[in-house]
């Protein structure tokens, strides 16, 4: 993920240097556990979308090297599983998860 293309923004860079040092941290940690799995291109959508609101789903497939449209569907998936979530719990969520939340269906809609 560090090589970019040029045609990515530089808050899209800055994101993508982010996940870089966050995905460093994870998989040293997951490798001492039995799994050892590394960070998934889902996981990378979810958490670029995240932590990284204002990034477009073309941006972040630019980043990432993958199509808007596998961006696009791991964000609606996200948007369903975190809906879901909230109705279950049945109370109101915390500010990462509402401001997740709010981000999820600002692009659904």
């Amino acid at each position: 993920m560090a090589e970019m293309e040029a045609e990515v923004s530089p808050e899209a860079a800055a994101a993508v240097a982010a996940l870089d040092d966050f995905r460093t941290t994870r998989n040293e940690y997951r490798a001492k556990l039995n799994d050892g799995k590394e960070m998934s291109v889902e996981e990378m959508v979810r958490w670029l979308s995240d932590f990284y609101p204002k990034l477009s789903q073309p941006e972040i497939a630019t980043a990432l090297h993958v199509t808007q449209q596998l961006v696009s569907r791991y964000q609606d998936q996200r948007s369903k599983s975190l809906k879901y979530a909230l109705e279950k719990r049945g109370s109101e969520p915390g500010p990462i998860a509402a401001a997740a939340l709010r981000t999820a269906f600002s692009r659904s809609a």
